[in-house]
């Protein structure tokens, strides 16, 4: 069984069928707030965020996870030289 989701974590949509576009099933979403039924999920912009059942999320891979740390930490660095 997979473990709790805790915030920071990157899950992936499983289900974006009466999410009216808010989200999309297959894309990634980083959990900034949680509570026993629900997650808030945020975009990778980190700016906009929504209240959705955690039953729509499972966790994202950790090697997918891990190359998204990479890449975002070689982008930090190329931008401030």
């Amino acid at each position: 069984m997979d473990r709790p989701f805790e915030v920071g974590d990157w899950v992936v949509c499983e289900s974006a069928l009466y999410t009216k576009g808010l989200v999309t099933t297959g894309l990634s979403y980083r959990i900034s707030n949680s509570s026993n039924l629900l997650i808030q999920a945020e975009w990778d912009d980190g700016i906009s965020s929504v209240w959705l059942p955690k039953s729509w999320f499972r966790l994202e891979d950790p090697f997918q996870t891990k190359v998204r740390l990479t890449r975002d930490k070689l982008l930090t660095t190329k931008t401030n030289g």
